[in-house]
């Protein structure tokens, strides 16, 4: 809004200065101002004064349809990333609750209820959580946690743990949690705003080793280790996947058979290490200076080919087609083994083309 009101501004005074510049040829020209009778300076002047109400009124009927539009989109915006206005939180006698300056903050859930919605706020005043309050906990089988309970909080790095916890099913608008270890949580549903906050923070799903399936909106797998060792993942259901996936985030999905990617800047050192039943990668494009780190595919036997439909994507260190990489042989690249028939397609001359050719990979060019 603002620059379209900037922008309206300077086109509004570049056009006053060229009719001042015109006024100014004219005068040139012979053009007396004295010679404008009095009568006619006196209609000039109402036309512009009405000429001038009118405009005024029409610019602040544009701004104030152009701020309700603004305010519509934000609440849009705001509950697209948010629970809506309709939601309802478990009942406050559940938690343990003490006073914090204008907040309330939950330490301890005492209910025995298993579904689980975090309320916002109680009686007006919003609430937070406390980084130990679910952690542990064995009654709760689902839980809903709305955005506006970790940002309200004063520590950014502030997350509440569910570590260790029986949770089964998850759905959150923040990525101010972490579940390391919930071995028996089976979905998580992540619904938080890609745009204004980092998607994934790190170990967040390390070892929930149930875990079949995560969906959410738009996804950038920037946190480290995010699913590691997630054994029984098999389905990545997001609207779209793009930007970074990052050191080992998907290091031990043993049962992740394939994965569907958008935009892609880089792929992390790692991130797919030990995916043995990954058979295809889709990869709807790649950024002009993308990078396949070594090892991002590593230990993928039966991931028989790649697609990089870019001249400019960097391959390196084993990161496509090697696998029988263990930490004892981690230093030893001749014990490592090439996958059998392994093919990468990619534009002829590339950096790809470059990297099939160092390592003995067959290679079939696209345009």
């Amino acid at each position: 809004m603002k620059t379209k009101r900037i922008f309206a501004a300077v086109l509004a005074a570049a056009v006053s200065a060229a009719m001042l510049t015109a006024c100014g040829n004219n005068a040139d020209s012979g053009i007396n101002a004295d010679s404008i009778s009095q009568a006619s300076e006196m209609d000039m002047t109402d036309d512009n004064d009405t000429s001038d109400s009118e405009s005024s009124s029409a610019d602040d009927a544009e701004e104030s349809e152009d701020d309700d539009e603004e305010e519509s989109e934000d609440e849009e915006e705001s509950e697209l990333y948010d629970v809506g206005p309709d939601y309802v939180p478990t009942d406050e006698s559940n938690f343990q609750i003490v006073a914090d300056g204008d907040n309330l903050r939950i330490t301890k859930y005492i209910g025995k209820e298993k579904d689980v919605k975090i309320p916002k706020e109680i009686d007006g005043r919003p609430v937070i959580v406390d980084s130990e309050a679910f952690v542990d906990n064995t009654v709760i089988k689902s839980v809903v946690i709305p955005a506006t309970v970790p940002e309200s909080t004063k520590n950014l790095s502030h997350k509440i743990k569910f570590d260790n916890s029986t949770l089964e099913k998850v759905t959150t608008y923040t990525n101010m949690v972490s579940f390391s270890n919930c071995t028996k949580l089976k979905e998580a549903e992540l619904l938080y705003d890609p745009y204004t906050k980092s998607n994934f923070s790190g170990y967040q799903f390390d070892g929930c080793t149930s875990l079949e399936k995560v969906s959410g909106k738009v996804a950038d797998f920037k946190g480290d280790s995010t699913f590691e060792n997630c054994q029984s993942l098999t389905t990545l259901d997001f609207e779209r996947i793009e930007g970074w996936i990052d050191y080992e985030a998907f290091s031990g999905c043993t049962s992740l058979k394939e994965i569907n990617l958008g935009n892609i800047k880089y792929i992390c050192q790692k991130a797919f290490f030990n995916c043995t039943s990954l058979t295809s990668v889709t990869v709807e494009s790649f950024a002009d200076d993308a990078y396949i780190e070594p090892y991002a595919f590593a230990n993928c036997p039966k991931l028989k080919s790649f697609t990089i439909n870019s001249e400019n994507v960097r391959t390196s260190g084993y990161s496509l087609g090697y696998y029988n990489i263990t930490e004892e042989n981690y230093s030893n690249p001749d014990e490592y083994k090439k996958v059998d028939g392994f093919t990468i397609y990619a534009p002829k001359y590339s950096k790809a083309q470059e990297y099939a050719n160092e390592n003995g990979f067959a290679f079939e060019a696209i345009s």
